[in-house]
């Protein structure tokens, strides 16, 4: 049962990613309605929903892993390990995005903590969280079912 949990956390955890870039541009950029925040999920879906599989695959199973079998598998850890995998997601995003232009290589550091860096580590959390409730609570035993 719990090799299914981690399946299924596994799968249906990375697809927060998207949603928490969309708000973080309706917050960062500007305010929008909700008809323009709902009118821009699709497009964070296409493009963040691959980049938060790809990090759950190469950075989160083996966190996962780690995690098990140092015996931490606790919600203080699965938020620092989330932010950790988030924050280098974003590093890796915006050395590919930042390597279409060589002379904003140098204005990565600075412009893209914004733009990039909060964000990821935002979204890395709120994956990991996720991940955590549904891989630690169940509807049986919270009478839920």
């Amino acid at each position: 049962m719990k090799r299914l949990k981690n399946i299924l956390a596994l799968l249906i955890a990375p697809l927060a990613a998207p949603v928490s870039f969309t708000v973080w541009s309706e917050l960062a950029i500007g305010p929008r309605s909700f008809s323009g925040l709902l009118s821009a999920l699709p497009g964070f879906y296409r493009y963040a929903t691959p980049v938060a599989y790809m990090a759950a695959t190469l950075f989160g199973i083996p966190a996962l892993l780690i995690l098990s079998r140092k015996k931490c598998l606790t919600l203080p850890f699965f938020i620092l390990a989330g932010i950790l995998i988030g924050t280098m997601t974003g590093l890796f995003t915006g050395f590919y995005i930042a390597g279409y232009d060589i002379g904003g290589m140098a204005d990565y550091f600075t412009y893209d903590l914004i733009s990039i860096y909060i964000p990821s580590a935002l979204s890395g959390m709120i994956c990991s969280v996720l991940h955590w409730a549904i891989r630690t609570f169940s509807l049986k035993k919270n009478g839920l079912r």
